[in-house]
């Protein structure tokens, strides 16, 4: 019974670890992401005003 439970206890652990690990990656992918559009953004902001002119 000790082993059934040791079991648990180290898949549960396993499963909260990668969900945390999980959930920063995504947090930093979001930001990595965000940044890259808001960079594209202004480019192509500046490519239309340069062409306007």
């Amino acid at each position: 019974m000790d082993l059934i439970k040791g079991l648990f206890s180290f898949l549960f652990k396993t499963i909260l670890v990668l969900t945390a690990f999980t959930g920063i990656g995504l947090v930093v992918a979001y930001f990595v992401v965000k940044k890259d559009v808001e960079e594209i953004q202004e480019f192509t902001e500046r490519i239309r005003l340069e062409m306007e002119e």
